[in-house]
């Protein structure tokens, strides 16, 4: 069986060898006919493209393919240059969580539409993941939060001496200025010691596990309101 290019290539041919005249003398038509003439030599063009990417082109020995390759490697640039435009602003938008600016449903629907555009444009997982790697690190941080704040309510027998030292000592969970959250058996490990290890401590405990392994938001209406 010839090559599928081969075949597209004879039948534009063939296409534009016998389509232009018929409607010419059916219809009568000059301009629908050149114009099938351009569509049926575009098919001929592109399914022989790898073949024309061999000629040589004068003294210059250029190429057709080192042309599509350096085109190649100028959409693989834009991608680049998408990829750490979308990581600065993640970043930043995320960073601005701590200070209330914006809901946090907004930014989250902000990041699915810029990771979108990502995809659209043909990044790969990798170059996605390095766009997300500071945000993951500020989602880690609200985690943080909404587990220290659900670890307060456990506290028994609370008052403010208690809940000063568990806020103290929740603190040793977190490095703020490089954005490093404790990892969820840490947590666990620190609830139980304190003994508060209550069902909503470790159901978001759980939340925060799941996100590390698959970069999701469960209930993500309960943390967007936290």
């Amino acid at each position: 069986m010839p090559p599928i290019d081969r075949v597209f290539f004879v039948v534009s041919l063939c296409f534009v060898l016998v389509v232009p005249p018929l409607i010419g003398l059916v219809l009568h038509d000059n301009s629908v006919a050149w114009l099938t003439v351009l569509c049926g030599g575009l098919v001929a063009f592109l399914s022989r493209i790898e073949a024309l990417a061999e000629l040589r082109i004068g003294p210059l020995r250029a190429t057709m393919r080192e042309k599509i390759a350096e085109a190649a490697a100028t959409v693989e640039q834009l991608r680049e240059l998408a990829t750490s435009i979308t990581a600065a602003f993640l970043t930043d938008l995320i960073g601005s969580s701590f200070m209330g600016v914006m809901s946090n449903d907004m930014r989250l629907r902000i990041h699915d539409e810029l990771i979108e555009n990502l995809r659209s444009l043909g990044a790969t997982n990798g170059q996605i993941n390095r766009a997300e790697e500071e945000w993951r690190k500020g989602i880690g941080i609200v985690y943080h939060r909404i587990i220290s704040n659900e670890m307060q309510k456990a506290v028994k027998h609370p008052n403010t001496m208690a809940h000063n030292k568990m806020s103290s000592e929740t603190r040793a969970l977190v490095d703020f200025p490089a954005w490093n959250v404790a990892s969820p058996t840490e947590y666990e490990r620190f609830a139980r010691d304190h003994q508060v290890l209550a069902q909503d401590v470790q159901s978001w405990i759980d939340d925060y596990r799941h996100f590390l392994a698959s970069n999701e938001i469960r209930r993500r209406s309960e943390f967007v309101a936290r």
